[in-house]
């Protein structure tokens, strides 16, 4: 990782919506903003989560807080994922911390695998690692719910990796029967 951000980068595209839905007379001039608000759009998902959970907690600890619970949920995920493929408990220990640090800047999708900052990245990362782990353990329908949850946040994510999950599962039924 390389530190946090807040309102820069990514999310001076994607909090604007959040910030309107909060305020309505904001940003009367941006057509942009103005558009989003009165359309479904791939972010719809995303800044309805952070706006009705602002209600709650303010928007930079809200934003802070679901970054930390996605880099748990991600990492407590790729731990069992690890340990699951190499049954050794300190390869398990040590793969989260590795793959975060040395592999945070490998793509799928077109997005970095985790984000430095609370993009609609960050939501579907989390919760592709959590299907990727129920895939593994044989549990297609879970793994499968979960990209489809992912894929509200981020579609590029979601459906890739629900694709390579079902290309996979394809390829498994078809050497069953071969063999």
């Amino acid at each position: 990782m390389y530190g946090y951000f807040f309102n820069s980068s990514d999310l001076e595209e994607h909090l604007p919506f959040v910030y309107k839905l909060q305020n309505p007379t904001l940003y009367p001039g941006d057509y942009v903003t103005g558009y989003l608000f009165n359309i479904f759009s791939v972010r719809y998902y995303y800044a309805h989560t952070l706006f009705i959970l602002s209600h709650l907690i303010p928007l930079p600890q809200l934003c802070f807080g679901i970054m930390i619970a996605a880099l748990a949920v991600f990492s407590y995920y790729y731990m069992n994922l690890s340990y699951l493929i190499f049954k050794d408990e300190l390869t398990a220990l040590i793969t989260p911390l590795t793959g975060l640090i040395f592999l945070n800047k490998i793509t799928v999708g077109g997005n970095f695998v985790f984000d430095n900052m609370l993009t609609c990245s960050v939501f579907a990362s989390a919760l592709c690692m959590a299907a990727l782990f129920y895939f593994f353990n044989e549990k297609l329908k879970t793994g499968m719910l979960l990209c489809g949850i992912a894929t509200l946040y981020q579609p590029l994510i979601g459906i890739q990796v629900m694709m390579l999950m079902l290309i996979t599962s394809f390829f498994c039924i078809v050497s069953t029967f071969v063999n």
